[in-house]
């Protein structure tokens, strides 16, 4: 993994704990972001109890946490370290027991077959280099199960863009990576609009110059309209171009 990737979410980390404290334990919890996490963890089986489930870039281990919730066995990797204090704090919050690990996804020390599913949610869109990602995509076959199944949850864009630390990738960049290892594409879909975003972006920008505080009422207020009208949104969205998809893989 490039080294300022690393330093970026660790960066990320120290940020959210410093300006938002406690409350960026629940951060995550407004009304979008639950959303857009119930749609790509329904794709998972609705019976996750004693699955083995590797949440390959973790962050605060929001979606590690409501994974646990659902009885799986579930692990929580990231290659920051101040994001998976973070994680921690919110497991022991909800008085689970979450295994969290500071991993790179290229060198995962995991025995072969060992998981049953393997969760990525803008992750791989972090990875710069080709090579690199191809290795992470190997690293992953490696430890699922031969019928085990691959999420990745990532924004896309045709074409392709780039910023200092992300890629936005073609869909077909992903699933050719995939299928030179070893895995099967079953379904994919664009779930989301940039409606939230194209709406929330002038909001934090005027947040950053009058130094709102977080999770403010007028902020709450507004988020709750913005998921509305996205919803509204999703459903009529039939540009494929641009926007946040999934892929949905098996093991051949």
């Amino acid at each position: 993994m490039d080294k300022k990737i690393i330093e970026f979410w660790n960066k990320r980390g120290l940020h959210t704990k410093k300006y938002n404290g406690n409350e960026f334990y629940t951060a995550t919890e407004i009304p979008f972001y639950i959303y857009r996490r119930n749609r790509i963890l329904k794709l998972l089986d609705d019976n996750l109890k004693g699955k083995k489930i590797l949440d390959l870039g973790c962050a605060n281990g929001i979606n590690t946490v409501y994974l646990k919730k659902k009885d799986a066995e579930v692990v929580g990797v990231d290659i920051s370290e101040n994001l998976l204090e973070l994680a921690r704090k919110n497991a022991f919050r909800e008085n689970l027991d979450i295994p969290f690990y500071k991993i790179d996804g290229e060198n995962l020390p995991f025995e072969d077959k060992s998981f049953d599913i393997v969760l990525t949610m803008f992750v791989l869109q972090h990875d710069l280099d080709v090579k690199s990602l191809n290795r992470l995509y190997k690293e992953i076959s490696r430890v699922l199960d031969d019928n085990g199944k691959m999420i990745n949850f990532e924004r896309i864009s045709i074409p392709s863009t780039k910023g200092p630390t992300w890629v936005i990738r073609e869909p077909g960049e992903y699933i050719k990576l995939s299928e030179k290892n070893d895995f099967k594409l079953v379904d994919h879909s664009i779930l989301s609009s940039r409606f939230w975003d194209d709406m929330m972006f002038p909001y934090y920008i005027l947040k950053k110059r009058l130094a709102l505080s977080d999770n403010n009422k007028f902020e709450i207020s507004y988020s709750k309209l913005a998921v509305i009208l996205t919803k509204h949104f999703d459903k009529v969205w039939k540009n494929n171009k641009f926007g946040t998809g999934y892929y949905l893989f098996c093991k051949k």
